[in-house]
């Protein structure tokens, strides 16, 4: 618990982004109604949590890491992260979809010096975000990048202010196979509500910011919704040079954008997550550093002071209790004078336990006894007595315990054997034969 506690105190400087912002981003969590509509229950979701991803996003570390960081188990980590995630995955593209109308007015018109044209303050470009090779062999084709030698890619589209940096629009992500300029197309294209694309007189697809075309780079050559610079040659005109030097100053703004995105390691090193959280780290990351940029719109977000004030106590209140828990209490000083002499130790004598030494007994041999064998036809009966153990019972006694009588053993009665006696057969004594003279 103490690493826990400890580590609350050092998050303000390790999640990338001011504690102000984490107190916006809980001040619409839970001013917003629309996430309850979505089966996600924002006060669920607690300061602590929005700290613990974007520390997460901000160092990108693996989930024990965070876990033994933050005091928790992986599986909880994993499970508040993910809720988390989604519930303000849902406040930021509402906040996006609600401004972009004002984003497109603040945004303005510039007239471009080199040919006086109408161009709107908007600049727009895509991320590169570099993935982990999927197993699926279709995916693997459709996020291998030519640009990036074969690397697996993910691009997103955003758009900015031109004068502020403010983001304005944030699209999902699409393979890095994919062109900068076909993704342009796919999202500028105006469609009815059968999704099918508008048709103006002459028969040509309409796109969005076509009467006033927003800057991009070179890969956007060919759509209306685009003024791109022209190529690098030395055949290059004094006008063609100022329209490229005026694209080029007003789109530094969307690359310092992608520079404070990039800060996030979650971006800039390998994306090891499931692609389908990808789109929602996008738009949440986006949605932050749109707020920390210090010439944004205020009249976008309009955030109640009294409120943003009782959510920073609450959070000074937390964080005190939980220094309170790991700080130590210090040792109480005796209220008596120590004693300097020292007490003589008394080692108490042991007492003798009389331990009772049993008599020994002795059992009495009994005699054997020859029974009178009685005649059974021609057969005689003898008896064996048998032996019988001379030696005596030794008791063995047993320290502090009283041994336990033993019962004297019991002898059986003598067996008797019967041993059949032939009867004798008379043997006939032969008689001698008379041996003849030899006269």
């Amino acid at each position: 618990m103490t690493k826990r506690n400890n580590n609350i105190k050092l998050l303000n400087h390790d999640f990338g982004c001011e504690p102000e912002t984490v107190d916006k981003l809980y001040y619409l969590l839970v001013e917003n109604k629309n996430t309850k509509e979505q089966y996600i229950d924002t006060r669920l979701v607690r300061h602590e949590d929005i700290i613990s991803l974007l520390l997460y996003y901000y160092q990108y570390l693996s989930i024990e890491e965070v876990s033994k960081t933050l005091g928790r188990s992986s599986r909880s980590i994993q499970s508040r992260l993910q809720n988390t995630l989604d519930s303000l995955y849902i406040v930021c593209d509402e906040q996006f979809k609600q401004n972009y109308n004002s984003f497109l007015e603040n945004a303005g018109i510039l007239i471009n010096p080199a040919d006086q044209m109408n161009v709107a303050g908007i600049t727009a470009d895509s991320v590169a975000i570099s993935c982990n090779s999927p197993q699926d062999y279709a995916a693997q084709n459709l996020m291998a990048s030519k640009k990036h030698c074969g690397e697996k890619v993910m691009k997103c589209h955003i758009e900015s202010d031109v004068e502020t940096g403010r983001v304005g629009f944030v699209s999902a992500c699409f393979g890095g196979s994919i062109r900068d300029k076909t993704i342009a197309e796919t999202l500028y294209i105006q469609r009815d509500e059968h999704n099918q694309p508008i048709l103006d007189s002459n028969n040509k697809i309409v796109f969005k910011h076509q009467d006033y075309p927003i800057l991009g780079n070179k890969a956007y050559q060919g759509l209306p919704s685009f003024i791109t610079p022209f190529k690098r040659s030395s055949s290059l005109t004094n006008q063609q040079l100022d329209h490229n030097a005026f694209i080029n100053q007003n789109r530094i703004k969307i690359e310092n954008f992608f520079c404070k995105l990039k800060r996030y390691k979650v971006l800039s090193t390998s994306y090891r997550g499931s692609l389908q959280n990808l789109d929602k780290i996008v738009v949440l990351l986006s949605f932050i550093v749109d707020l920390e940029i210090p010439h944004r719109y205020e009249s976008d977000f309009q955030f109640n002071q009294e409120k943003l004030k009782e959510i920073k106590e609450n959070r000074k209140v937390l964080l005190q209790k939980k220094v309170k828990k790991t700080t130590r209490l210090p040792i109480p000083t005796p209220t008596t004078t120590p004693i300097t002499t020292p007490i003589p130790r008394t080692i108490p004598t042991p007492i003798p336990i009389p331990i009772p030494i049993p008599t020994p007994t002795t059992i009495p041999i009994p005699t054997p006894t020859t029974p009178i064998p009685t005649p059974i036809s021609t057969a005689t009966t003898t008896t064996i007595p048998t032996p019988v153990s001379t030696t005596t019972l030794i008791s063995r006694p047993i320290p502090r315990k009283i041994p336990r009588p033993r019962p004297t053993p019991i002898l059986t009665p003598t067996t008797t054997l019967t041993t059949l006696i032939p009867t004798p057969i008379p043997i006939p004594t032969p008689i001698p034969t008379p041996i003849p003279s030899m006269n």
